[in-house]
């Protein structure tokens, strides 16, 4: 498990209320083995993180191995965290750097999030409070 706490100029745009609410989701509509999936592939919030009364994040499962790649630098190779930033690069550095199984990584996050939406009706923008003045330029589909 680890703790997910926001940057003190976050923490105004997340709606902590819809936060709290989402480990109920899991455990009142869900059978037991697909909450316990979800749990482990998502950062599904499990419990909330408080200071002085605040929330400040939130208690998730830690990443699991499957989203760790080998990343091969001047340094050599260290196991880091897949991230979409990698993506950025030119093919020829992701093979340099040993990090062509991004496809595989994106395959994977393409199927939790058909998943996730296949159970909850949830999205991620439903945790980030509506600001005056913010317009979308269609439909939300």
């Amino acid at each position: 498990m680890v703790c997910k706490e926001y940057k003190v100029q976050t923490l105004a745009e997340i709606d902590f209320s819809a936060l709290a609410a989402m480990p109920a989701v899991v455990e009142d509509s869900l059978p037991y083995a697909e909450a316990e999936r979800l749990i482990s592939i998502a950062a599904w919030p499990c419990t909330m993180v408080e200071d002085y009364c605040t929330p400040t994040g939130f208690v998730m499962s830690a990443n699991p191995q499957g989203f760790f790649i080998s990343l091969t630098t001047v340094k050599g190779v260290s196991s880091i965290c897949a991230k979409f930033q990698h993506l950025l690069n030119h093919s020829s550095v992701l093979a340099m750097r040993g990090i062509e199984q991004i496809v595989q990584l994106l395959k994977k996050l393409n199927a939790i999030t058909i998943e996730v939406h296949q159970h909850i009706n949830f999205a991620r923008n439903d945790l980030i409070k509506p600001r005056a003045g913010r317009r979308l330029s269609q439909a939300p589909q």
